[in-house]
C-alpha cells in the first residue's frame, strides 16, 4: 500500500499533471506581492531576518490558480485534475527598500490534485506550516491519504543560510500507520550528523524504542536542489 501511495505522488508530480509550474519570477520587488506572477496567488508570507543583516527577509509560498472543466453528470474524466502547484520563494531585504530574490523551489511542496485520494500537504488551517525561527525557516508538510496507503503524519524541514545558499540542517518526521498503529518518529540534525529514531505503537506508550543513527558525512542539501518533501527520508 505504501508503494502505491508513493507511486501516485510521483505520477501526479510529473509534468503531465503539474502543468506550467515554472513561471518567471522578478529578481527584485518592492513588495512580497511583486514576486507573484500572473495566474498565481500569494498563499504564505513570512518575515524575519535570515541572513543577519538587520533587514526583514521574506519566505513566500505561491500557489497557482486553476479552474476545473465542467463534467457531465455521471461521467468522470481522470485527466480533469486541479493540481495544487506551489513555489517556495526566499527573498532578502535590501537597504534601499524592497527585496531581492535569493532562491526558489518548485518541488519541495509536491503538487497534489485538489480533489483526489491524497490530502493537501499544506493545509490552509495550519498558519504555522511555514515559519521563520531564530534566523532559520521551517516548512511542515502533512501526509494523509484516503486510498492507496495507510500512513499519516508530517514532515518538517529546517533551512539555514550559509555559504551563499539555504541548506537543510534539520528534519523532523512523525508517521502513524493507521491499520497497525505503528509509529515512527525521526529527529535529524545534519550539522551534528545524528538522528534519533523512535518506534512504537499508539496502543502502548510504554514500549517505545529509541535508536540513534550516525548520518554519513556529505554536502548539505541546498534548497534549490530539494525534491519532493513527502518522499524524503534518511539516507541508508
Amino acid at each position: 500500500m505504501r508503494t502505491l501511495l508513493l507511486l501516485f505522488i510521483v505520477l501526479i508530480a510529473s509534468p503531465a499533471f503539474a502543468g506550467d509550474a515554472s513561471p518567471a519570477i522578478p529578481a527584485l520587488s518592492k513588495t512580497a506581492a511583486g514576486f507573484v506572477p500572473g495566474g498565481w496567488t500569494l498563499e504564505q508570507n513570512k518575515e524575519g531576518d535570515l541572513n543577519k543583516d538587520g533587514q526583514a527577509d521574506l519566505v513566500l509560498v505561491l500557489r497557482q490558480n486553476h479552474t476545473l472543466k465542467p463534467e457531465k453528470s455521471g461521467e468522470f474524466d481522470p485527466t480533469n485534475f486541479d493540481p495544487i502547484n506551489r513555489i517556495l520563494v526566499v527573498a532578502f531585504g535590501v537597504k534601499d527598500g524592497g527585496y531581492q530574490l535569493v532562491v526558489r523551489n518548485n518541488s519541495l511542496i509536491p503538487p497534489i490534485p485538489s480533489r483526489g485520494v491524497i490530502e493537501d500537504p499544506l493545509p490552509k488551517e495550519d498558519k504555522d506550516c511555514v515559519k521563520i525561527d531564530g534566523g532559520t525557516f521551517k516548512i511542515k508538510l502533512e501526509l494523509f491519504s484516503g486510498m492507496g496507503g495507510w500512513d499519516m503524519g508530517s514532515r518538517q524541514f529546517q533551512f539555514r543560510y550559509q555559504d551563499d545558499s539555504f541548506v537543510l540542517i534539520g528534519f523532523e518526521s512523525m508517521t502513524v500507520t493507521r491499520n497497525t498503529g505503528e509509529t515512527n518518529d525521526i529527529s535529524a540534525n545534519y550539522l551534528t550528523r545524528k538522528a534519533k529514531i523512535t518506534t512504537g505503537n499508539i496502543e502502548d506508550d510504554h514500549k517505545k524504542k529509541v535508536t540513534w543513527k550516525k548520518l554519513p558525512k556529505a554536502t548539505l542539501i541546498r534548497l534549490e536542489d530539494f525534491k519532493d518533501g513527502l518522499l524524503f527520508g534518511l539516507p541508508g
